[in-house]
């Protein structure tokens, strides 16, 4: 009986599958919009390890001047929290880059938060979101970025 549990605890071993801590299935655009308290476009101003030696799931604070919105407060500016690393769930944002955010607002924590599976991308990759949210309205101190200036970018 005993060689019978270890050899098919060899076998499950031997054919386990490797999985990454944070990955995801792909999760359609409406469902992403939905469950999203905040969504916009814009680009990264700042990023801050909070505290400096960023340790755990929100180390990261990443600053925004949105150009456009289609979800969730209106003002130019938006800061979100993300993990130090990919082992954390992550995003790793880069300055100067524009990104279509997706995030939702954690109650205890009082932060929004882009969830690795939330569709979060990079403005040059986002066609196909661009074109499911359709025009975004304007925040407020925006420096005057039309819509049409977004879609032809794009």
């Amino acid at each position: 009986m005993f060689k019978h549990i270890v050899f098919a605890t060899l076998i499950s071993m031997s054919t386990a599958t490797v999985v990454a801590a944070c990955s995801c299935l792909p999760i359609p655009l409406a469902e992403q919009f939905e469950s999203s308290s905040d969504v916009f476009i814009g680009k990264v101003l700042g990023i801050e390890a909070l505290p400096p030696e960023c340790v755990g799931a929100f180390g990261v604070q990443i600053s925004f001047e949105k150009t456009g919105y289609w979800k969730g407060d209106a003002s130019n500016v938006a800061h979100v929290r993300t993990g130090c690393s990919d082992s954390l769930c992550g995003i790793d944002f880069e300055s100067d880059v524009e990104y279509v955010v997706f995030s939702a607002f954690d109650d205890s924590l009082q932060i929004l938060y882009p969830g690795i599976c939330g569709g979060t991308v990079k403005s040059q990759f986002a066609a196909e979101a661009l074109a499911f949210l359709g025009p975004a309205l304007t925040p407020v101190g925006a420096r005057g970025i039309s819509w049409s200036t977004i879609k032809a970018k794009y």
